[in-house]
């Protein structure tokens, strides 16, 4: 399991498309390509699937876990792009669960799920582990593709900036994910900009 973080525009999507092209070959990855993320229209040639909402994202899980050795015997890897755009997918799915669960007690904010006290965001991030487990019990990996912020920092010492580059998701979902994979990357671009 690998996650690539980068800037938007550096070319995570076309990185992660090359690498399992060579690694696994045409058949062996299926991108999808997850809410408002558009990572993959610019493209040739990847083999992607549109994920708009969570029920859709079942759906593509469920049907290779059930369908693996007949509909799908060369796919090793399925790259989820990105985690900012499936978290609140997850999200949603958590208040809808907890909602059918609770009739009396219904929500609309991930903070109320479960009693509050972050059991919301848990309940989130366990629906997405659950999916890259199941995934990986039938031998399909999971390669996570995310975004990063960057921000201009100076030291309050020798007064030099420098950027810092932090996960665009919440720090408690960025924790929960890194701690899953075998290797994470960062993508970006190293540049000095001299002054003439």
């Amino acid at each position: 399991n690998i996650a690539l973080l980068g800037e938007s525009g550096i070319g995570k999507t076309t990185i992660i498309k090359q690498l399992c092209e060579k690694l696994v070959g045409e058949t062996g990855y299926l991108h999808c390509n997850i809410g408002r993320e558009d990572g993959a229209s610019a493209i040739e040639g990847i083999v992607t699937e549109d994920i708009q909402d969570w029920a859709k994202f079942s759906e593509v899980v469920d049907d290779i876990i059930e369908n693996k050795t007949t509909d799908y015997p060369d796919l090793q890897v399925l790259i989820l792009d990105t985690l900012d755009e499936l978290i609140p997918l997850a999200e949603k799915e958590a208040i809808r669960l907890h909602n059918k669960k609770n009739p009396e007690k219904k929500t609309d904010t991930i903070l109320s799920v479960a009693g509050g006290f972050g059991r919301g965001q848990d309940k989130a991030m366990d629906l997405i582990l659950d999916a890259i487990w199941n995934l990986k019990n039938v031998g399909v990996h999971s390669i996570i593709i995310s975004h990063v912020k960057r921000s201009d920092v100076v030291d309050p010492l020798t007064q030099e900036s420098y950027s810092k580059i932090t996960a665009d998701t919440q720090q408690r979902y960025f924790n929960a994910i890194k701690n899953k994979m075998h290797f994470i990357g960062l993508a970006y671009i190293d540049r000095n900009i001299v002054t003439e």
